[in-house]
């Protein structure tokens, strides 16, 4: 039976919902459901004649992705607090056992509410089967309209229509306006690799693909003259320029990315990362990349940026339209033990090199960008009372007014900003991530038996550092997720085929980088202030206590423990790091790596004889290992790209490796004494990122992160200024 279409407005009891704002109120007061609760309810209601089965709501709302009973009950039991019921009453939402839910709720016929002023951006949701990159939509939609609603009487609107130019499944970022606004230029990985694309930016136009290797090609920027295209290469390393229709490739430097073109031309600005990473892959700050600048037609790249000047990694050159100046993103990157990191816009001088930092107090001010006009400053805010794009008004000497939200994104990412040249369209990507915890199966020689499988999946940001118990029956890991203040971070537990999760870590604590010291506790670290920063040890049963570890808070991460021994990296003034041991006990650090090498991420194995790591190499990581009381550092796989080391296997003879091989993210292994890999994974979405391979004690399996990304495209129509 075909649903009928939602309606403009429901009641019951007193609840109000109106799907087409995605809204709901209590009691005249609104109420708070995440994006997946209100279309659970929404599905429910739809279908209120019959029973939903647990199955058609997933495949509904989390587009058929293997999610546990766990997901669905959480958002049921979220409805019901919001709703003012319960599992016992069953008001509003019935539970038939073992199958699924129906709405019970008696619907009142209710007037629809007056509809938004049509000068005000509307949100509109279908109620077909929602994609990942659907639900982003709804979000931001719903953002505009809420922000235009309450605001609206105090200022004109900022964003006069918003529409979306793409709306594949795959990754779509970094647009960029051709000189007469007529066309777009953007990344996507829709091929298998990334390629860059042109469209006019009318609706329903085609793509045209201009480049076809599979070097993985990303950030275009056009030139001032409509001619050209220039963009970075991940696989080859550098930027190199291409006629805007198509044809030959001039490969114009041999690293960096991030290109960016000169208002005259001549020249473009661009990043060195320092290390060896694809950018779409990749979403970090490099704490050592640098601004360059090189000459369109000849001449050998010239430094614009020295380290630590301005302070911080720079990152995200944008031009400003004198030509004089190019504006940056500066990233001053704190282990994850402080609460935030520092994201301050800097405006450098490229004839003089004096730059002039932009604060905003405790705003964290991402991806900077100045309007055409030189009259604004916009920049995304990711954590706060309202995330999304701001603006700040500037004054001819770059001195910033106080910034007011534009756009609120209250769930994926809103980045890669452009304008038009006339400042009055702004383009840029939305993106959502879906992070799971993955199983693979092995033989006794350590081959894989099967395909891997997810093993608990749920849209949030991340799942990291899995941790076996000693046993192998349960795992540990950090459960990521952002909310408006600031990412969460908690340690959850759970059995090692993925069912019986449970919170470890309590609610008022950000924690991370979980191990288990013994069968019946975990540690993890507490970032923070005072006493609660530092090390903690939480029985399965019973509360948490600190330990006695001397390390260098907030320096200090990745702990891992063995026993009552612990090694972690230190982060030194230069930002590389060293891995030291200490023992729960409180005894002294004593480091086992030397200063003069970048080497991070150890973990013990099993005999404890060893400790293996990364090192970052010239900007590759390799794996290494050395002898857990200090010595010989051995390097076992260092190839182009990235290898990052986590778990061992029983045996203590092969250590698994998640490693980044000609633009994907794969799990391997490699025997410590032939120095023989084994590939164990063979993923091919260039988007997908692998993390953090722990081998079970059992040999049976390896658990590991991966995190899909999404992106699409968007163009704002912007308002008066």
């Amino acid at each position: 039976m075909i649903p009928p279409s939602p309606p403009a407005f429901w009641c019951f009891g007193d609840i109000e919902i109106d799907p087409n704002r995605l809204q709901a109120k209590r009691a005249g007061s609104r109420i708070e459901l995440e994006p997946k609760a209100f279309r659970v309810l929404v599905h429910l209601i739809n279908h209120r004649d019959r029973v939903v089965s647990k199955e058609e709501l997933v495949q509904e709302v989390w587009a058929g992705a293997a999610v546990t009973d766990n997901a669905l009950t959480r958002v049921v039991a979220q409805i019901r607090k919001q709703l003012g019921d319960d599992a016992r009453t069953q008001r509003y939402i019935q539970t038939a056992t073992t199958f699924g839910y129906r709405f019970v709720g008696e619907i009142v016929p209710t007037p629809a509410p007056p509809p938004l002023d049509p000068k005000q951006p509307a949100a509109r949701a279908g109620w077909r089967s929602w994609s990942v990159v659907a639900a982003g939509v709804a979000i931001l939609l719903v953002g505009i309209v809420w922000w235009a609603l309450t605001s609206a009487r105090t200022r004109p609107p900022q964003i006069t229509a918003l529409e979306q130019i793409t709306t594949s499944m795959a990754l779509d970022r970094w647009p960029t306006f051709s000189p007469d606004g007529s066309q777009m230029a953007f990344t996507s990985d829709r091929s298998g690799h990334y390629q860059i694309y042109t469209r006019a930016v009318v609706p329903g136009s085609g793509d045209r693909q201009v480049t076809f290797d599979d070097l993985d090609n990303i950030q275009p920027t056009w030139s001032p003259n409509g001619d050209y295209l220039a963009y970075a290469s991940t696989k080859r390393g550098g930027i190199n320029i291409i006629p805007a229709s198509g044809g030959a490739i001039r490969y114009r430097t041999n690293f960096g990315d991030s290109p960016q073109w000169s208002p005259d031309g001549q020249s473009l600005v661009f990043r060195d990362p320092g290390l060896r990473f694809n950018p779409a892959q990749d979403p970090i700050d490099v704490p050592l990349a640098t601004l360059w600048l090189v000459n369109v037609d000849h001449g050998a790249p010239i430094r614009l940026t020295q380290h630590a000047s301005p302070p911080g990694g720079h990152e995200k050159p944008r031009w400003v339209s004198d030509g004089s100046h190019v504006v940056m993103e500066t990233a001053v990157l704190i282990p994850p033990t402080t609460p935030r990191p520092d994201f301050i816009p800097a405006v450098i001088d490229i004839h003089t090199g004096k730059w002039k930092a932009i604060p905003f107090g405790s705003i964290r001010a991402r991806d900077p960008i100045i309007s055409p006009n030189r009259k604004y400053l916009y920049f995304e805010v990711l954590f706060g009372k309202q995330p999304g794009l701001w603006r700040a008004r500037l004054d001819d000497n770059f001195q910033a007014q106080a910034p007011e939200p534009v756009i609120p994104a209250n769930g994926p990412l809103l980045r890669d900003f452009a304008f038009n040249a006339a400042g009055t369209r702004l383009a840029f990507s939305q993106s959502n991530d879906q992070a799971a915890l993955w199983s693979v199966h092995l033989n006794r020689s350590g081959s894989p038996t099967g395909e891997p499988q997810p093993l608990i999946r749920e849209h949030v940001r991340r799942f990291f550092s899995p941790s076996f118990s000693p046993d192998g029956s349960k795992i540990a890991y950090t459960w990521v997720q952002r909310d408006s203040e600031w990412v969460k971070m908690a340690i959850y537990a759970a059995n090692a085929d993925g069912t019986g999760v449970t919170p470890v870590s309590p609610e008022d604590q950000q924690t991370f980088s979980a191990s288990w010291i013994d069968a019946n506790s975990i540690g993890y670290q507490v970032t923070g202030k005072g006493d609660m920063q530092g090390y903690w040890r939480k029985p399965l049963a019973g509360p948490a206590e600190k330990v006695n570890l001397r390390l260098d808070w907030p320096q200090s991460d990745n702990v891992r423990v063995r026993g009552m021994q612990a090694v972690a990296d230190v982060q030194g003034a230069e930002g590389s790091s060293v891995i030291v041991r200490a023992d729960l006990a409180g005894s002294q650090p004593r480091s086992l790596t030397p200063s003069t090498r970048d080497i991070g991420n150890p973990s013990w194995s099993p005999d404890g004889q060893w400790i293996a790591a990364s090192e970052n190499v010239h900007g590759n990581r390799a794996v290494v290992i050395f002898p857990a009381e200090g010595g010989e550092i051995q390097t076992l796989v260092n190839e182009p790209g990235q290898s990052v080391a986590c778990g061992w296997s029983p045996d203590s003879k092969r250590i698994s490796y998640a490693a980044l091989r000609d633009g994907i993210w794969n799990v391997y292994w490699v025997d410590r004494l032939s120095r023989k890999v084994r590939q164990l994974t063979h993923f091919t979405n260039p988007s997908g990122l692998v993390r953090d391979p722990a081998w079970s004690p059992r040999g049976d399996q390896i658990i590991f992160e991966r995190l899909d990304q999404f992106a699409n495209i968007y163009v704002a129509e912007l308002g008066p200024k």
